[in-house]
């Protein structure tokens, strides 16, 4: 038969496993302001591929997110006629091979179909609304699903689930709008589904839709790099300084503002906000060598195209051991040696 429970998902599987107060961080005692700063602590706890501990670390620091930054990504699901249907999934950050963190949006009293988690643990935390999870046992083999239980999940608790717990659903049970964050760890594109129409068992993608209105860190600091070298071109000698003169202590007290220099073991994760800060900062107080005024027996201002050059080079991100790991680069410096030493009257064959 079908129960409910309001206490903490998975009062069975849990047992043994570490929680804190919701009101505490990972590390540092502080809740969790924004989505950045639980995608770094996130990143930073299952780099640590040996702790044991890590897994609980992650459902730790998913209760201690209080932010509201989750609206950016929360997405209408699809509307046919005068009613929202469904859910809708956006991506919100991903690091490869670690864990991908998403925002569900789930339409009035919709509920997904049974499905299984490909990957080493599938956290799932409310946020708005009133959700339940809907647990199965599905036999592959004979295609039958067995109800065992509902469990009611409340918000900002991390409720999570693998394959070796059975399969589930994951329902509204509200008239209005819930939305749910989720992590999975490692990422994964498909998955099994309990076809609603068929009953049959079969695979889905599983991917999700970006957010076009957030942009990732990358493309911050690249816009950021752009509008440097369109400085170096429009500025005049009226323009920024060849040098902003500040003191050690100056510019540290101006970088402890947003982005610490300093690596203290205590520290909480970044926002991408004060990165970006940190990268404005960086601009501003480094000496400008595109200045007309700047002098240096050694090198002169950036030339755009040979930064771009080098961008590319940089993402290519090839090593010239062999000619497999970096064929054109290494035909590129043979013939550039050969030509160099044709000045100096070594004519070398070219094949």
């Amino acid at each position: 038969g079908e129960s409910e429970s309001t206490r903490s998902p998975y009062p069975q599987v849990n047992q043994g496993c570490r929680r804190m107060s919701s009101d505490q961080a990972a590390e540092g005692g502080q809740p969790i302001m924004c989505l950045d700063l639980l995608f770094n602590e996130l990143t930073r706890i299952l780099h640590n591929r040996e702790d044991p501990h890590k897994l609980d670390k992650c459902q730790t620091a998913l209760e201690s997110y209080k932010g509201t930054d989750w609206i950016l990504h929360s997405t209408v699901p699809e509307v046919k006629g005068f009613q929202i249907q469904g859910y809708s999934r956006a991506q919100v950050r991903s690091q490869p091979d670690l864990f991908s963190l998403l925002i569900l949006t789930w339409s009035p009293k919709s509920k997904s179909a049974i499905h299984n988690h490909p990957c080493e643990r599938c956290f799932l935390m409310p946020l708005q609304g009133d959700m339940s999870e809907v647990l199965y046992t599905v036999d592959e083999a004979t295609n039958k699903t067995e109800l065992q239980r509902t469990i009611r999940i409340p918000l900002h608790t991390a409720a999570w689930i693998d394959d070796t717990h059975g399969w589930h659903s994951v329902q509204n049970n509200s008239n209005g709008l819930s939305v749910s964050l989720h992590v999975y760890i490692p990422a994964f594109r498909r998955c099994k589904i309990v076809d609603p129409t068929t009953g049959c068992i079969r695979w889905v993608n599983t991917f999700p839709s970006p957010n076009k209105g957030v942009s990732p860190l990358h493309d911050k600091v690249f816009d950021a790099a752009r509008r440097y070298i369109s400085s170096l071109e429009q500025d005049g000698p009226t323009g920024r300084p060849v040098v902003k003169l500040r003191t050690k202590h100056d510019i540290e007290q101006i970088f402890d503002a947003k982005c610490p220099l300093s690596f203290a073991r205590d520290c909480v994760p970044t926002d991408d906000d004060s990165l970006m800060a940190a990268v404005s900062n960086t601009c501003d107080f480094s000496t400008n060598t595109g200045h007309l005024y700047f002098f240096n027996q050694l090198f002169a201002r950036a030339d755009p195209l040979a930064v771009s050059a080098d961008v590319l080079a940089t993402c290519l991100n090839a090593n010239m051991y062999t000619f497999e790991m970096a064929p054109v680069f290494l035909l590129m410096e043979r013939r550039l040696l050969q030509h160099m030493a044709s000045f100096l009257g070594w004519h070398t064959h070219t094949h």
